[in-house]
């Protein structure tokens, strides 16, 4: 891959995500049903309700994911790509401050109550021991760009990065592994691997592999504080991500493509847990992997968390796809009403790429 495609698949990652958080902002948090009688479908960026927490938003405003995933990225390029927990909390409650968000329900809830601990002063390497839901996945966009996956070790260097930067808030095995398997299925896009069933399975085997290192890694419970401890057990269970995975991607196969949002909002999940979020979004990639608008649309009418849902598939798609797929009348707004340049922010990553920054 040359600079010129990679900066094309880098802006269609951050160009999905966007895209994909602003569609799922207004059906936020509401069944499959409400969303129907609100709206009947969603197909374009639209005003949420009135009585929504998100009421007074203008069609096509990204939300918390895409914001984290750039204040994630600002940190990366001030840094030239190196990653370390303190400069992700650092960057995280910097966001948090400068919304005014920091104690409010908007952040997230792993994240609100592990920036908060930040905030007091505790070590951000034991303030995400109960992290497990989703917000480590949605905002790993930037890492998976500059990680092209070419080979063995470029998986293990990606799974390092992931890691070091769930630890403030996500520090969990599940957390780890979904954020993992998001970032694995961008950085195949980004090496231009086309094969979606590959490219899925390097995204399950990276959970598992993000998993197994993660539990291995925790501190031994009998020696840690008690104001851990029951983080520290709580934040280990979970069911196989890689099973669920499967699951999902097996309803896609014999669900049609328009019945599969409901579907999975019954059998699989659509809520904030990485457990529902990560499968759902991976099930939608794979009937949608060419065509990120169709990603986005689907996660919006899905019900749930369908925003981060939207945002998950529409990176991964995008990074698959690529920027100029992707209308400019999509593009143009939620670029102009969020003030972002997208490509900028791809070119800038690139560099870092050609740079030897990763």
């Amino acid at each position: 891959m040359n600079s010129s495609e990679l900066v094309e698949k880098a802006a269609g990652c951050l160009a999905g995500l966007a895209v994909g958080d602003a569609m799922g902002l207004p059906t936020q948090f509401l069944t499959p049903e409400k969303i129907e009688s609100e709206f009947g479908r969603i197909e374009d960026f639209r005003s949420p309700p009135d009585w929504h927490p998100y009421g007074d938003s203008l069609p096509g405003t990204v939300t918390d994911d895409t914001e984290q995933a750039l204040a994630l990225t600002d940190m990366i390029l001030e840094n030239g790509g190196e990653l370390t927990a303190p400069d992700s909390a650092e960057a995280l409650l910097g966001w948090a401050r400068e919304k005014d968000l920091l104690g409010t329900e908007y952040v997230g809830p792993s994240t609100g109550r592990a920036l908060e601990k930040i905030a007091s002063g505790t070590d951000p390497r034991i303030t995400g021991f109960g992290g497990v839901t989703n917000g480590a996945s949605m905002r790993i966009a930037p890492v998976g760009i500059i990680n092209p996956l070419i080979g063995g070790e470029s998986r293990n260097g990606l799974l390092r990065e992931v890691r070091t930067v769930c630890t403030p808030t996500h520090n969990t095995p599940i957390a780890v592994a979904g954020a993992s398997a998001v970032a694995a299925v961008i950085g195949e896009g980004m090496a231009g691997n086309t094969d979606v069933e590959s490219i899925l399975h390097s995204g399950r085997n990276a959970g598992k592999t993000a998993y197994g290192r993660t539990e291995e890694a925790l501190p031994d419970i009998s020696a840690v504080g008690d104001g851990v401890t029951m983080e520290l057990l709580t934040g280990r269970i979970s069911p196989s991500l890689g099973r669920r995975v499967e699951m999902a991607l097996e309803l896609a196969e014999k669900t049609g493509i328009e019945e599969l949002p409901g579907k999975l909002y019954d059998v699989i999940g659509a809520g904030v847990n990485t457990i529902e979020t990560v499968p759902t979004a991976m099930a939608l990639f794979s009937v949608s992997a060419e065509d990120p608008v169709k990603a986005v649309t689907l996660a919006a009418n899905a019900g749930g968390d369908t925003d981060t849902i939207a945002a998950i598939a529409g990176a991964m798609a995008g990074a698959y796809a690529g920027y100029s797929v992707f209308s400019s009348g999509y593009l143009e707004r939620v670029e102009e009403v969020n003030d972002l340049n997208i490509q900028e922010y791809a070119r800038n990553l690139v560099q870092l790429i050609d740079e030897g920054g990763n």
